[in-house]
């Protein structure tokens, strides 16, 4: 299993040991057969478990979708504004400093995304990302270049357009464009060999959308790309180990592949706000994995 520091809950101890609590009475009451205290211990427990993975802070906006719960919350390091859904941190902004467009968290200029644009980014004319977030990868499109978004949630979008919350896609230099609905589906209408870039990033979840890493999605993005184009998949998770799929499936496509996953952020003012993250690069070429 991967724990990716700040990809999880923010845990309360005070309210984890609660829970620990309750559910050593619950198990002590279901052995003496006392349903009714059994009963009420479970339910104060399920309160309480729905509250641990809130993080602090001020809410600035919260709606619920088919999808899940998104938040926007202040907090609670001053002047950083977070995106949660459900209990996973979805993205970073530093409110701050105005016109900035300095991606955080797992799209840091000094992590595996940030190495590969600072390489890659002048090759990238038309780059299409799948998953949108708070729009932080925008910041990486350069005047000239355009970077195409597909989101299946309608609240995400709302959330990364509202300059009152995020202000990445605004702010960005490039040519940004944002379309609504399944990013695999979406897929199948993008020419092909005219992307330098596809970024599959909708993996960072409670859940993890299997459709877009089977081998007929990894065949459509490949063949999306122009010659010595990449596929980037961000798979920063939890639970799973999806580097080991990722390889398999890549190896039974014919297609080249290399991981680059942080194993500790250094704490220094050159890497404040970024988050631990872990990213896998395909291409058909070597010359689309040499960068990262």
């Amino acid at each position: 299993a991967l724990w990716l520091a700040g990809s999880g809950p923010t845990l309360d101890l005070k309210k984890s040991a609660v829970v620990i609590l309750i559910v050593i009475g619950a198990f002590w009451a279901f052995f003496k057969r006392r349903a009714p205290f059994n009963g009420l211990m479970l339910v104060v427990a399920s309160l309480v478990l729905a509250d641990v993975g809130r993080l602090p802070g001020n809410v600035l906006f919260a709606d619920r979708s088919f999808f899940g719960v998104m938040k926007v919350i202040d907090g609670p390091e001053p002047g950083r504004r977070v995106l949660q859904h459900g209990t996973t941190l979805h993205g970073t902004q530093d409110v701050r400093v105005a016109g900035s467009c300095q991606p955080l968290s797992y799209y840091h200029r000094n992590g595996p995304i940030g190495q590969f644009f600072a390489q890659a980014g002048p090759r990238l004319r038309t780059t299409t990302v799948v998953g949108l977030g708070t729009g932080a990868l925008a910041c990486y499109a350069t005047p000239g270049q355009r970077m195409t978004f597909f989101e299946i949630d309608p609240i995400v979008e709302q959330i990364a357009r509202d300059p009152r919350l995020f202000t990445y896609l605004q702010n960005s230099p490039g040519e940004i464009e944002i379309t609504v609905g399944d990013g695999r589906k979406l897929m199948d209408r993008v020419p092909e060999a005219s992307q330098d870039l596809v970024i599959v990033d909708a993996f960072s979840s409670d859940s993890v959308p299997v459709h877009l890493m089977t081998r007929e999605a990894l065949r459509t993005y490949a063949s999306r790309l122009r010659p010595g184009g990449t596929i980037a998949f961000h798979i920063s998770n939890r639970y799973l180990d999806l580097e080991s799929v990722l390889a398999a499936t890549a190896t039974a496509e014919g297609l080249l592949g290399i991981s680059n996953r942080d194993a500790a952020v250094p704490d220094d003012v050159e890497n404040v706000g970024r988050t631990p993250s872990h990213w896998v690069l395909i291409s058909r070429e070597q010359s689309g994995l040499a960068v990262m």
